[in-house]
């Protein structure tokens, strides 16, 4: 990735939705989109050397991995992270099946970002923060898996936290995703049991 190529991103989402076809197959008529300018520049902001170091201080940890104490620890570096940029932030715990069979702790990290017209019409950011390989407990640095994804979640706080929104959104990284899912699933059974409207 590269400045130049993050720049364009509105511009292939444009071409990708003027080209849809409509129900019938016949092409439809090209539509009509007006750039928000204050969109236009937040998507200016996106540095690739901001990302990059992002993905670098989780890359560093060595691994991830969910029964390792670095997912713990990756944990709290997240909840640092948004806490230091004023959003209110905190761990939704959840227990997960242990390697020796039993249970043990893991942790979504979650920010808030109140919306200021609509707050119960909510838009989430996610990622997972756990990483995987043939040796998880002892090397899974998990770059683009999802490191990567987790920094664009970090990158997106960072610019959209300096401004209001009529909805809220909510900026969550998942806990123990590579096997078996645990943290989204424990987030979407949460989620049910509130009075949210999703976008």
């Amino acid at each position: 990735f590269s400045d130049s190529s993050l720049s364009v991103l509105p511009g292939v989402l444009l071409l990708a939705f003027s080209a849809a076809p409509a129900r019938g197959g016949e092409p439809q008529a090209p539509r009509t989109f007006t750039f928000d300018s204050t969109v236009q520049a937040l998507v200016h902001e996106v540095a690739w050397e901001g990302i990059s170091e992002k993905i670098i201080r989780l890359e560093t940890m060595g691994t991830r991995y969910k029964h390792h104490p670095n997912q713990v620890a990756a944990a709290e570096t997240l909840l640092a992270y948004f806490r230091g940029l004023g959003l209110e932030a905190s761990w939704q715990t959840f227990t997960q099946e242990s390697m020796s069979g039993g249970e043990e702790q893991a942790h979504n990290v979650v920010a808030v970002q109140p919306g200021v017209d609509r707050p119960d019409s909510v838009v989430i950011i996610c990622a997972h923060y756990d990483s995987m390989s043939e040796t998880p407990m002892t090397y899974a640095p998990g770059s683009d898996d999802n490191a990567s994804g987790v920094a664009a979640v970090m990158t997106a706080a960072e610019l959209l936290s300096e401004h209001e929104f009529a909805y809220t959104i909510r900026y969550v990284c998942f806990a123990s995703e590579e096997y078996g899912a645990w943290g989204s699933q424990h987030f979407v059974t949460q989620m049910q049991f509130a009075d949210w409207h999703l976008y």
